[in-house]
């Protein structure tokens, strides 16, 4: 393992902004982890473990202390439904490849950037899965003690959009064990999945059999019918139709520098959301757990502070979903900070909600 000197952060994130690392290293397995561990406290200087870059806003002065890469890899099935991932595997060829095996359950989490340790830290999740739904456990190297261990999923405090590993940055994460099904069955509960998948050639015979099912009087919804009548639909169908919808809404990184949704969506009580629908009667709300209620935050900045196309300078506000903070060429991670200020203050104003971001900030 080489450690470098002033290394170049911009082409190691997705937003391609930021200046150097003091220090940076690429680890492969856990000896050189321990090694690289050894110099931060042997320098007395910081670490940060970077994955895929794709949730990170990198200070326009860089680092200042070692960001360690992490490409740990291996792909590993064990007793028939358990499969583990190294914590430097790229999160979306990891679904691809639980797919190929014959086990489901990630498929709406497809096409999202990032590794599979970031994946983890972030809790990521879409159209109606987040990964905690699957973690059985996750290997662990603790850089204050030297110990490595497991933890179970009721221990990494899973949230909306974090975890114990988010907080805690001391346990590196080595591997991530995931408890899959063998049957497929497709979660169809975002609509947009369905009217993906009504392009399709398969669904359009399938179609036939739904309505036939309903002209005889069994009014089931159309996402059951699917579910029910329709074994033909694959993993791979879903997995397809999440990355249509995903490249129809978000830029491809490789063209427009983004970290995907900037800002979480906010989660208020049912009192405070009556307020805000009595008097924006279209603004989508969403049940969460103790009685709670996620709100759509695009639908907020697009309709309530009419925020679409938003721009300053080289940022703003992606056309196709305004959660999404754009760089459209040769902006500084200084500029990104500024719109998503302005964006926050605007919605503070409005709403009466101070909004929080996904983004991780790396200074």
């Amino acid at each position: 393992m080489r450690i470098f000197k002033n290394y170049p952060l911009k082409s190691l994130n997705t937003f391609r902004t930021g200046g150097c690392a003091r220090f940076f290293c690429i680890i492969k397995n856990l000896g050189d982890l321990k090694k690289a561990i050894f110099f931060s406290k042997k320098n007395k200087i910081k670490f940060f473990i970077l994955g895929g870059g794709s949730n990170i806003l990198i200070s326009d002065t860089g680092f200042s202390g070692l960001v360690i890469k992490s490409e740990i890899l291996g792909k590993d099935i064990f007793k028939e439904n358990i499969i583990c991932f190294g914590a430097g595997e790229k999160w979306n060829e990891s679904v691809s490849f639980s797919i190929k095996n014959n086990l489901f359950g990630l498929e709406n989490l497809s096409y999202i950037p990032g590794t599979v340790g970031g994946a983890t830290v972030q809790n990521i999740g879409a159209y109606g899965v987040e990964i905690k739904d699957f973690i059985s456990k996750v290997e662990v190297y603790d850089s204050e003690n030297g110990k490595i261990f497991e933890m179970e999923n009721k221990d990494c405090n899973f949230s909306y959009r974090s975890s114990i590993f988010k907080i805690k940055k001391n346990l590196v994460i080595l591997k991530v064990y995931f408890s899959l099904s063998k049957k497929f069955k497709p979660n169809l509960s975002y609509s947009g999945i369905i009217e993906k998948m009504k392009e399709t050639k398969i669904v359009k015979v399938l179609r036939q059999k739904v309505s036939e099912r309903l002209k005889s009087g069994q009014r089931h919804s159309e996402a059951f019918c699917l579910r029910t009548v329709s074994p033909k639909i694959t993993a791979m169908d879903v997995r397809n139709a999440v990355i249509s919808i995903r490249k129809s809404k978000l830029p491809e990184v490789s063209e427009l520098g983004s970290a995907g949704s900037f800002f979480k969506n906010p989660i208020i009580n049912k009192k405070k959301y009556a307020k805000l629908k009595k008097k924006f009667p279209g603004i989508p709300g969403f049940p969460e757990p103790k009685g709670k209620i996620k709100i759509s935050l695009a639908w907020v900045l697009d309709k309530i502070c009419n925020l679409k196309n938003y721009k300053i300078k080289n940022v703003g506000l992606y056309k196709n979903q305004p959660l999404v903070l754009v760089n459209f060429g040769g902006a500084t991670t200084t500029e990104i900070i500024n719109l998503s200020d302005q964006v926050k203050k605007n919605i503070k104003e409005k709403i009466k909600i101070k909004v929080e971001e996904e983004v991780i900030h790396i200074f």
